[in-house]
């Protein structure tokens, strides 16, 4: 949402000084850039949020295959070393 509004305040900025409303539009021009920043900021903190989850996933599903491999190999030897 945040870009969208950084968008809107960035054309309306263009629109501004075009028309020669040259202090209207540098302050749009300086909202806008402001608010891309705070967009970008979130969506840095967003993709290390996301970042850390899966990692914590991978690992979750590491321990869950070493389990499962344990018990294979004890499978293994319970019938007599035939291979599953």
């Amino acid at each position: 949402m945040l870009v969208l509004y950084a968008l809107i305040s960035g054309w309306g900025a263009v629109a501004l000084l075009t028309l020669d409303v040259r202090t209207a539009g540098l302050s749009a021009a300086a909202l806008a850039s402001f608010i891309a920043l705070i967009a970008m900021r979130r969506g840095r903190a967003s993709a290390l949020r996301h970042s850390q989850s899966l990692s914590r996933a991978l690992a979750a599903q590491s321990r869950r295959t070493e389990e499962l491999e344990r018990l294979r190999e004890l499978a293994a030897t319970l019938l007599g070393g035939h291979d599953l």
